[in-house]
């Protein structure tokens, strides 16, 4: 984590990244339900969506940095996580995030 720290200088709350609490902070499963659900119109999907790559693109470039440990790699890395996890929120097998669509079927095989 002092790899996401250090890289942007400052620190999150949990309760701000997770959703977890705090005023006007929509949790974390409901963005999730939010971005998938088909009786949400779709700009308002996409608004969920976009609120959850916000919220974990720190994280994730973060991660990815720690295990590849080259900053373009690592940026590489993380757009291509969020862009399987977008194809996996119109899959019709129910997860309860998109990365564990993406994790346990592959970024293709989704959608």
């Amino acid at each position: 984590m002092a790899v996401v720290a250090g890289y942007h200088g400052r620190r999150r709350r949990a309760t701000a990244v997770h959703g977890t609490g705090g005023v006007g902070v929509e949790p974390l499963r409901a963005l999730v339900e939010r971005s998938r659900s088909s009786a949400v119109p779709p700009e308002r999907r996409a608004d969920a969506f976009a609120e959850l790559v916000r919220r974990y693109q720190d994280l994730v470039y973060g991660y990815a940095y720690s295990l590849l440990g080259d900053r373009g790699l690592a940026q590489d890395a993380a757009q291509e996580a969020f862009l399987a996890a977008s194809r996996c929120r119109s899959s019709t097998t129910p997860t309860p995030y998109p990365a564990g669509c993406a994790a346990s079927r592959g970024p293709t095989a989704c959608g």
